[in-house]
């Protein structure tokens, strides 16, 4: 589902996914704006997650999926300005 403004942390995307029964996020990185913004939708993320989406869903129910804490972070490099998608 995509975040109908953008950037995750600027977006009312929590309350969607919220309206919408999410309690839980098996997410591969998100800046800590929009980690912000879903917790406190009551919605619990897990980041650091890779793979086949079944494989991830399937580890997770069976306990096995813990969020990495690494979060998603703006940054230059080279004189390029990265960023990871939130």
């Amino acid at each position: 589902m995509p975040s109908p403004q953008g950037c995750g942390c600027k977006s009312n995307i929590g309350a969607i996914l919220q309206q919408t029964g999410v309690k839980v996020m098996l997410a591969g990185n998100m800046g800590n704006g929009a980690l912000n913004v879903l917790n406190s939708y009551g919605i619990e993320v897990y980041r650091g997650c890779t793979g086949d989406v079944k494989q991830v869903a399937e580890a997770f129910l069976q306990g096995r999926i813990n969020d990495s804490g690494e979060g998603c972070h703006h940054h230059e490099e080279h004189g390029e300005e990265h960023q990871c998608n939130h």
